[in-house]
């Protein structure tokens, strides 16, 4: 059951401890969960292999810039080795021009 104020704690100040929070929530009895968040957290998952599927909508649009922040804005990559390989599983188009990309992680 989640406390009254519907938050856990784990970390301080800036520093989220993953492990933590997800121990803490599969305690609380989640057993899924989903990142909706912005490029670091989902960095942060990505780059501790803690992602098991990811899904994108791809919009019509083209964004740019050194300062722009991506989807996983984490620690760059030292090898091509270490990159996180994907296994398409469904995609269609939404919308006016728009692809939803369902993917994998390969592990």
């Amino acid at each position: 059951m989640i406390n009254k104020f519907n938050y856990i704690s784990a970390g301080t100040g800036r520093y989220i401890d993953i492990p933590l929070a997800l121990h803490k929530l599969y305690k609380m009895g989640f057993r899924r969960l989903g990142l909706s968040g912005g490029g670091a957290i989902n960095g942060a998952f990505l780059r501790q292999g803690l992602i098991d599927e990811i899904s994108f909508v791809i919009s019509p649009i083209a964004i740019g810039g050194r300062n722009t922040p991506s989807i996983f804005d984490c620690e760059s990559l030292k090898t091509l080795d270490d990159v996180t390989k994907l296994d398409l599983i469904n995609m269609k188009q939404v919308g006016k021009g728009a692809v939803w990309l369902y993917y994998k992680v390969r592990k």
